[in-house]
């Protein structure tokens, strides 16, 4: 039996030590909260305390990356998967940075050196992707991409990605490259992977848009235009490029393009509802667009001063219909779209803190809402106060690192 009963898992930094950090609210008290923790560290099976990634899979169970390999915590034990003399796995870094699950419960780990293995969890044995050749794959990983239908792709830095099909009677591996070279991609650099309602894949390059359908045939769209990032309701695609916002049509088969006034690329769009959406830029601020009255409004801090920054590097939107945007800057931007109002909510950075590369913003069950900022501390939303609380663990130590 699994025991892994809290609501979320993350990682707590206590002066020079990171550990597991396990919690869930218990009760709430004139807008105060109480914590149960539970904390986990070496000396409790744990391979190291540094903590790079988790994921709970669909059985409970917990994995857990650190700087020295794989742990799987089944609530009461750790199993630990690394090179060690006394193991024995084939990982030629121990160092784990990114953890998957594919629908048949096989576990995919990235590594620090940008290599990609296969835990099957029955064996508990870790492979490398091989190639038909006998090979294995050997360019370096920039991301796992688990699609809908069951195919996985590895998307490669600069050298396209590879196209992976899982036998569904035995889960052996077909791969196969996509790149420039054997001419199934127009560019190498591949930015987004993803799969919409009618099974097509649909690869975002710097070079172009491909459209792969569930036959297989592909199709090129919008040659030598960079293509940065996508949104998909029932109605359309959205496409962010460079300069254009670009809308297909999924009844009537089409493209619709809306210039920006400026040469920027669309990094990442988010949808207030199905005609409303947020879009943010590579440097220059953020946008929303009314699809029915094909109206575009541009922010930026040259605008709106209170912004702060126009290095936008995520948006959220909240059960109640606001906009969070990560920035490069010590807090958070909380957009309305009802008042159209942009504000800036500071976040304090402690003498000595680390600045933390994870961005995370997310809503409990009591419909609290948890920010990380990429500059500051972890801290929930006073929404009548309006402001970010830091959170303090019972040690009164900040939590700076959530994953």
């Amino acid at each position: 039996m699994i025991k892994l009963s809290p609501n979320y898992f993350g990682c707590y930094t206590h002066k020079d030590r990171i550990v597991l950090l396990m919690l869930f609210i218990s009760s709430f008290l004139s807008a105060q909260y109480h914590f149960s923790f539970t904390h986990y560290t070496s000396d409790n099976g744990l391979s190291q305390n540094g903590i790079t990634a988790l994921m709970k899979d669909s059985k409970g169970y917990l994995w857990i990356g650190t700087r020295d390999g794989l742990n799987k915590f089944d609530g009461y034990n750790f199993t630990i998967f690394n090179s060690k003399p006394n193991q024995n796995f084939s990982l030629l870094s121990n160092r784990i940075i990114l953890i998957k699950e594919d629908q048949w419960g096989y576990i995919w780990v990235k590594t620090y050196d940008d290599i990609v293995y296969r835990l099957n969890p029955s064996t508990e044995k870790l492979n490398r992707i091989e190639l038909p050749n006998g090979t294995y794959v050997n360019d370096k990983i920039d991301d796992i991409v688990l699609l809908p239908s069951g195919t996985i792709w590895l998307k490669t830095y600069s050298n396209g990605c590879y196209k992976i099909t899982v036998n569904p009677k035995n889960q052996e591996l077909t791969v196969q490259a996509q790149n420039v070279q054997n001419k199934k991609l127009p560019h190498n650099t591949v930015t987004n992977i993803f799969e919409d309602s009618e099974q097509n894949t649909w690869v975002l390059t710097l070079g172009g848009l491909v459209c792969i359908d569930a036959a297989g045939k592909t199709l090129n769209y919008y040659p030598n235009l960079a293509f940065y990032s996508y949104h998909q309701n029932e109605k359309r695609l959205l496409f962010g490029a460079k300069s254009k916002l670009i809308q297909w049509d999924k009844r009537y088969k089409n493209f619709k393009i809306k210039e920006l006034e400026i040469p920027v690329g669309i990094s990442t769009i988010k949808a207030f509802s199905p005609n409303n959406y947020i879009f943010a830029t590579l440097g220059k601020g953020f946008y929303t667009y009314d699809i029915l009255s094909d109206e575009l409004t541009a922010y930026s801090v040259e605008k709106y001063p209170e912004m702060k920054t126009n290095d936008i590097q995520e948006i959220s939107i909240d059960r109640a219909g606001d906009a969070w945007l990560g920035i490069r800057f010590p807090g958070v931007l909380h957009f309305k779209l009802q008042t159209n109002k942009v504000q800036y909510l500071p976040s304090i950075i402690n003498e000595g803190q680390v600045t933390n590369p994870n961005y995370l913003i997310f809503e409990d069950e009591k419909d609290v809402l948890w920010v990380q900022p990429y500059f500051g501390s972890f801290s929930w939303y006073d929404r009548q106060k309006n402001r970010l609380v830091p959170f303090y663990s019972a040690y009164n130590e900040d939590v700076n690192t959530l994953f």
